[in-house]
């Protein structure tokens, strides 16, 4: 399914948060093989980080609109067509801020305004000036234009230190990153423009696949999801011997002792209730390996502690436990000898 979807444009912005942690996608339980979501709420839905950059893509449009139309009959016309986030969706801001899908996506972005409308709003953002190669070969259409200004208008809104924990995320060693920072007055889109170009890398035409270049976006999205299913398989394994297990009377008394010592006789609604919080840093390795999911523990490692190889649950656990260490060590207080009090002088 990843072949088949990996050049869609929304695909590729949801692999790329799954990638740094941001937000958890996964086509096997989020997608079917049509490119319906199966739970919208979940991966598109208000509150996810996918919504917010739709929501950012919105705002950038209208105010593209507001910047490149100097027509006030033909600016209103487009922005009550495209709509307002903060307002009633018209029908195209319905299916821009929560699509049911990866096509119907597309297919609202490029097709849904009227003709003139889609038209105009290629001229101005130059969508089909023969300048740019990848413009030019018909590689960009509206809908990844509209993400790129989406991703931008995000960005735009975060701290410089979360934006380099994307870079980060990305493999880009810190001192690299920290020489692009020094060069801000040279280079003052280079974090924002790194991270649109691992999304939408630019097209090299019939170079690119005549080569042996690799997509790295996609070549990671398909490790990461490989190291989580592989895990996910043991889990399911687990709680099937556990089904075998003979049923054990819980009480408010013998349950913190089950907890710490055969947690798997526990129903997992209750585990889940009783068990430790991952950034606790007195949270143990068996509380790690036993209390929780593998998926859950590579979800944390990326998007709190920015693990990017070797996801899975033994190298997660190690880095969680290595994280708390170091945090301990940071905060507690330094040990003092007892101090000599002075003689008073007479």
């Amino acid at each position: 399914m990843i072949e088949k979807w990996k050049d869609n444009p929304l695909f590729r912005l949801l692999a790329f948060l799954d990638v740094v942690g941001l937000q958890r996608f996964s086509h096997a339980n989020d997608l079917k093989s049509d490119g319906t979501f199966i739970n919208p709420d979940r991966t598109v839905g208000a509150g996810t980080v996918m919504h917010n950059i739709l929501r950012s893509g919105l705002h950038a449009l209208r105010a593209n609109i507001t910047r490149l139309f100097a027509d006030e009959k033909e600016r209103e016309q487009l922005l009550l067509l495209v709509g307002d986030p903060n307002e009633t969706p018209t029908v195209f801001g319905e299916g821009v801020l929560k699509p049911p899908s990866l096509q119907e996506f597309d297919e609202v972005v490029d097709s849904a305004l009227p003709v003139w409308a889609r038209l105009r709003l290629q001229e101005a953002v130059a969508l089909n000036t023969d300048g740019n190669e990848k413009v030019s070969s018909g590689s960009v259409k509206i809908s990844e234009q509209f993400l790129i200004d989406a991703i931008d208008g995000w960005m735009n809104g975060r701290s410089h230190k979360e934006n380099d924990a994307l870079v980060v995320a990305c493999g880009v060693k810190p001192e690299v990153l920290e020489a692009a920072r020094g060069r801000a007055a040279e280079l003052p889109n280079a974090v924002e423009d790194f991270i649109i170009d691992v999304v939408f890398p630019p097209s090299y035409g019939n170079e690119a696949k005549e080569s042996d270049m690799v997509d790295w976006l996609i070549a990671s999205y398909e490790q990461c999801c490989e190291a989580v299913n592989a895990e996910e398989e043991e889990d399911t394994e687990r709680d099937q011997e556990n089904e075998n297990n003979e049923e054990v009377l819980l009480t408010s008394e013998n349950v913190a002792t089950f907890m710490l010592e055969n947690p798997s006789v526990i129903p997992k609604a209750i585990v889940r209730e009783l068990r430790r919080k991952l950034y606790d840093p007195e949270i143990t390795e068996f509380e790690l390996r036993n209390h929780y999911l593998a998926s859950e523990l590579v979800a944390f490692a990326k998007g709190e502690l920015g693990l990017k190889k070797g996801l899975n649950r033994t190298n997660c656990v190690k880095a969680i436990l290595e994280h708390h260490s170091t945090s301990k060590k940071k905060t507690s207080p330094k040990k003092t000898g007892p101090q000599k009090r002075g003689r008073a002088k007479r």
